[in-house]
């Protein structure tokens, strides 16, 4: 069974977004990154993509998630 960042990698690879995985940890790379229909973030998610982050689906963001963009 899919974990939730399984889930979330592959919403990412679907978009054409490039990212980092470790484990657990993914870093979201490239530039403006549009995930409106997301509704869930794993925990620890960094996006480092230095642009846009659309997230408009969300009504919350999980524990650890950060912004360096």
């Amino acid at each position: 069974m899919p974990t939730v960042v399984d889930e979330f990698t592959e919403a990412l690879h679907r978009a054409g977004v490039p990212y980092e995985r470790e484990g657990d940890i993914v870093t979201v790379r490239g530039h403006d990154v549009y995930l409106s229909g997301l509704t869930s973030l794993p925990e620890g998610t960094t996006f480092s993509n230095g642009g846009y982050v659309d997230l408009r689906g969300l009504t919350s963001l999980p524990e650890g998630t950060t912004f360096s963009n």
